[in-house]
Formats: C-alpha cells, structure tokens, sequence
C-alpha cells in the first residue's frame, strides 16, 4: 500500500483488508510491515524516502554476499577449476545481486557463459552437464569479474526507482 501520509497508508490498508475479507481471502496479520518508507521485499529493499526512492539490498544481505565472494576467492584464486555447484552458488548471488546493480549484468555476461550447457536444479542443489565435469574451468576474466564485483557489490548497490541520467 502507498499513500503520500501515514493516513492515506493506513487507510489503503483498511480498504485492502475489507476486500480481502469481502472476498473471504485470508491475511496473516504477523506479516503486516508498516506503514513505513523501507520495506523488504523478496529479499530487496525498496525506499521511497524523498531523494532515496530506489532498491537497494538489506545490509545483512550484502554482508553474506561478500564474505561468499571472499570465502570463494580465497579458496580458490590459486585454481585453474572450481567444483560447479560453488561457482553456481556465486553466480546466483551475484545473480540476484545483479537486479539492483547498475552495470553488474555487464559483469555477469561472462559468467553466466561459464553455464552454457549447464542445467541446475536450486531447489535440490543438483548441477547437471551435457558432458560429465567434477570441475569448471576458470579463466583470468573470470576472477576479473569476481573482482569488479569485490570492488563494487557494496557501493554500487542501488537501482533509482526512477530513470536518472546520473548513475549512482
């Protein structure tokens, strides 16, 4: 519900409710947020704070990223492969990072090229190939889009909510 006040919020809320309940629809009160200017939503934060009306990721959320990202490198920097199940798990989180990164997709394409051929079930942690690999390859650029990463998940992290010639 968005409202330009706390009472046009909270009356959104009560209309939506009635609908809900003229309807016979449940809702699960301990779920209620707000009314609030920051919601997490599906993992992402969305403000609509004036000047800060964007996406960003929760502060905890990018603190897990890094530290994958670092655990990640450290364990394997010295590596010509990696185990495909680990560089899967970092491409999903730079992934999901990604959608909130102005440029990140531009640091995501060859990444993702790494898994041509690939087919990854999320939900049963299984990463299944054309051709049978216990390890995937990992070039220079790699780690140099590991790094640009590195570099920039925690300060590049910021989608305007509207179109802006300034990128943040």
């Amino acid at each position: 519900i968005i409202g330009d006040t706390k009472q046009d919020c909270e009356r959104g809320l009560a209309c939506f409710k009635a609908v809900f309940a003229e309807l016979q629809l449940q809702c699960a009160p301990e779920k209620e947020e707000g009314p609030s200017q920051v919601v997490c939503f599906l993992g992402v934060l969305v403000s609509t704070l004036p000047g800060l009306e964007g996406f960003t990721l929760p502060s905890n959320k990018v603190d897990s990223y890094e530290a994958k990202l670092q655990s990640f490198r450290e364990k394997y920097r010295h590596s010509l492969s990696v185990p495909p199940k680990e560089l899967a798990q970092v491409i999903g989180v730079l992934a999901f990072a990604s959608l909130v990164t102005p440029g990140g997709v531009v640091f995501m394409r060859r990444l993702y090229d790494w898994f041509k051929g690939i087919s990854i079930d999320w939900r049963r942690g299984v990463v299944s190939f054309s051709k049978l690999r216990d390890e995937m390859k990992v070039t220079r650029e790699f780690w140099l889009d590991l790094e640009w990463w590195q570099q920039h998940l925690r300060t590049r992290c910021w989608a305007p909510m509207w179109g802006t010639e300034e990128v943040r």
